[in-house]
């Protein structure tokens, strides 16, 4: 009886981190979608830049860059919303990517980003590719 308790608690372990390592190589890409309102141009110019180093060495691609300060699109609210003065997406390989970036250096990054915005960021898993 303890034989099959110990069997049965082994299988349900080696489960559970298959289903984990399943997910982690799943192919689903993650997203970070920022809404930013700029609140000093000068400043948000001058942090930006070192930001966007520490995304793409984590592994980030820019996806949408929209708005004003720097855009490199053009943005629009087709239902007359409010739109922010910015929209940044950026690519991950999956959440766990992009959940590393914030843990080792994003959440600093947007902290001093906040200082010259208004910043909301959410995280989003894709669609399998």
């Amino acid at each position: 009886m303890l034989k099959n308790a110990l069997l049965v608690t082994a299988s349900i372990i080696v489960g559970a981190g298959g289903v984990q390592l399943l997910h982690a190589a799943s192919g689903a890409p993650a997203y970070s979608i920022a809404l930013i309102d700029i609140k000093d141009e000068a400043g948000y110019k001058a942090a930006v830049a070192d930001v966007r180093k520490r995304i793409a060495d984590h592994g980030g691609k820019f996806i949408i860059t929209a708005g004003a300060a720097g855009g490199m699109g053009e943005m629009t609210s087709p239902t007359g919303d409010k739109v922010p003065g910015r929209l940044v997406v950026s690519e991950y390989a999956n959440m766990d990517a992009a959940n590393k970036w914030w843990k080792e250096v994003g959440e600093q990054d947007i902290k001093t980003l906040g200082q010259h915005a208004t910043l909301h960021l959410y995280f989003v898993e894709g669609v399998t590719k």
